[in-house]
């Protein structure tokens, strides 16, 4: 492992360039990583190649760009798969042990090729919901309803479609099939979900009351409508996390950065 400078020592000196909304910490990796605490490796994948994951000297997973399901085929020209280095459940990187690299003289290629010298852009770095976005499955269900807010707008998944859902009211379960924007196969979502005031078609309006990209208050208020009753915002909260966990619905802040990220990695992958 790099040996580290200890934190009090003086902080190397940042800059911040507003017009590029970019922090840049002046100094080399192991300066300024009291301060970081390994931030490049904290919510990003560190990828593979194929080589490196076939060598079977790391501790990898095979994952779907779309989902981020872990993904146990094995397509040799699949443009949706990634192979990265696992991560834990707090989604740093399994190797990084008290801030540092622990196979740092062994690490991938895309650790050895990394520079942060080009600055961080501060919606990546300070957002909120932190860089893995807005989503029940990486927060819980109860700090994802407690952060929604009537003010944030959730979209349609335009990489997911739903081709149909099922309302099993006996079993407090609901069950979407879904298809990939790849070459998948479609799949099962079974999610435990029990409303005595809501059916399937309920369900499915609220999704065209989505297809409008509008607030979530304002979702919430025509949805209501079409009930014609009364929707209490811990109710609708719970429909919110439902179809965001099976990824029916996105936050649309950080939506954008994750197709961008598809849209790149596909051009990469013809390359």
């Amino acid at each position: 492992m790099p040996v580290m400078p200890k934190k009090d020592a003086p902080m190397p000196g940042a800059s911040l360039t507003g017009r590029e909304r970019k922090l840049v910490l002046n100094g080399s990796c192991l300066d300024v990583l009291p301060w970081c605490e390994g931030m490049c490796c904290r919510g990003w994948d560190v990828c593979l190649t194929t080589q490196e994951y076939e060598s079977g000297k790391y501790d990898a997973e095979q994952v779907c760009v779309l989902s981020n399901d872990l993904c146990t085929e094995s397509p040799p020209s699949c443009s949706s798969r990634r192979l990265r280095l696992r991560r834990r459940s707090d989604q740093s990187c399994v190797y990084l042990q008290d801030n540092k690299c622990s196979i740092y003289a062994d690490r991938p290629q895309v650790c050895r090729e990394f520079t942060c010298k080009g600055g961080w852009r501060l919606a990546s770095v300070f957002h909120p919901e932190g860089p893995a976005g807005v989503s029940p499955d990486k927060i819980g269900k109860d700090q994802f309803t407690a952060s929604l807010r009537d003010d944030m707008v959730f979209v349609l998944h335009p990489l997911v479609k739903l081709v149909t859902l099922f309302y099993l009211k006996e079993k407090k379960t609901v069950v979407f099939v879904t298809r990939l924007a790849g070459p998948c196969m479609p799949s099962t979502i079974h999610e435990p979900f029990f409303n005595p005031n809501l059916g399937a078609k309920d369900l499915l309006d609220l999704l065209t009351i989505f297809e409008t990209k509008q607030n979530l208050g304002e979702v919430r208020r025509r949805f209501a409508a079409k009930l014609g009753r009364n929707l209490e915002k811990t109710e609708f909260d719970e429909v919110v996390a439902l179809l965001s966990k099976s990824r029916i619905i996105w936050y649309a802040r950080t939506f954008q950065g994750t197709l961008e990220g598809y849209t790149r990695h596909r051009a990469e992958d013809k390359v």
